[in-house]
């Protein structure tokens, strides 16, 4: 019985691993690279262009992302905000939840 369940396990655990090798990397599935692609600059030309991106502080990783900007438009007053609360609250489009 116990040589029975293991050798079920160990065909389960084959048969699951040959269904991960079956998936080859150009099969038509997935992400293909442009194999045709001509670089006009030099892998050198590359990091330098990289270098000088990263002292200029235009190049964001790991936490350093910049702040979402901010969307600007027309700015209301206090008072105007204010006003549209009342004339919201008089018109019953306000909702209050506790």
């Amino acid at each position: 019985m116990q040589a029975s369940k293991l050798f079920i396990a160990a065909a389960a655990l084959a048969l699951s691993a040959s269904a991960f090798a079956q998936a080859a990397p150009n099969s038509g599935e997935g992400y293909q690279a442009d194999l045709s692609f001509q670089s006009s600059r030099s892998r050198d030309d590359v990091k330098a262009e990289l270098a000088a991106a990263r002292r200029n502080g235009q190049v964001f990783s790991g936490d350093n992302y910049p702040a979402a900007p901010i969307a600007s438009g027309p700015a209301k007053t206090r008072a105007q905000v204010q006003a549209e609360f009342v004339q919201a609250k008089a018109l019953g489009q306000l909702r209050h939840e506790d």
